[in-house]
């Protein structure tokens, strides 16, 4: 599976054989726009690395006005119950996740939140729409940035070669 456009860093979720927490921000950086894509979109990012990975306990969830650089603290409290659960056994943590009305899933301050058996899952949630991407500056930039990356890691590769 490829990430997002923006990562260019192709992975494979399948790999993936443990409880896995996915968290996105609503901003463009994690979101994306209708011309550049983000870190996380919801669509291309979140619910397919959650279809993806080969165990039944995982959850995404985007938190709502929050970018990449906000998810982390904001999110910390539920970090921390997930590896309570998932970890230790938790019952008490698990209530955040592990039952159809699970805390997580009524907060106000979490959106697009999923577990690996919804069945609401929104068919094209991404604005990103790579027509619109070839004529925008931003998209230009980043593609030029890892232009200029891979010269400079074949460069450092062939100084180590022999």
């Amino acid at each position: 599976m490829a990430a997002s456009p923006l990562q260019n860093t192709p992975y494979d979720a399948s790999d993936v054989q443990v409880p896995a927490f996915l968290i996105g921000g609503t901003g463009v950086f994690d979101a994306g726009t209708k011309t550049a894509s983000g870190i996380s979109p919801l669509g291309m990012a979140l619910i397919a690395n959650m279809q993806a990975i080969n165990n039944d306990t995982v959850i995404i969830g985007r938190i709502r006005n929050s970018d990449h650089g906000d998810t982390q603290p904001k999110s910390l409290a539920y970090v921390t119950a997930w590896f309570s659960y998932t970890l230790l056994g938790d019952g008490f943590a698990a209530g955040a996740f592990a039952e159809d009305d699970a805390e997580i899933f009524r907060n106000d301050s979490w959106q697009d939140v999923y577990n690996k058996h919804s069945d609401d899952l929104p068919e094209d949630p991404d604005p990103y729409d790579p027509d619109a991407a070839n004529d925008n500056i931003l998209t230009r930039i980043i593609n030029a940035t890892k232009a200029l990356f891979s010269k400079i890691k074949d460069f450092f590769s062939g100084l180590f070669r022999g």
